[in-house]
């Protein structure tokens, strides 16, 4: 209701706020033998800081690449991962 003197008309509104997509990787092998390359492709949101760790043991992380998408899309080459008898990608989402 609106009274006279008074600041105007309020009513409450609830407003949901939604967290942005999570960041998804795709993995890939690039050509054979010692000419062997990871490919990741991150999708994420565009302005989306990201953080690509990679790791032999699943404990000790370490930065191979940081990224602030300017599109949805970022490309990460490893461009030796032969070097390490296992290997594992992760991506982290910088807040």
């Amino acid at each position: 209701d609106y009274h006279e003197g008074s600041a105007g008309i309020t009513r409450p509104t609830a407003i949901q706020v939604a967290p942005p997509p999570s960041v998804r990787l795709a993995a890939s092998l690039l050509g054979q033998g010692a000419g062997t390359q990871v490919q990741l492709l991150l999708y994420g949101t565009t302005g989306q800081q990201q953080i690509v760790q990679a790791s032999s043991n699943l404990l000790d992380w370490t930065c191979v690449a940081t990224n602030s998408l300017a599109t949805n899309l970022f490309q990460f080459l490893d461009q030796d991962p032969l070097q390490f008898p296992q290997r594992f990608y992760r991506a982290v989402t910088i807040p």
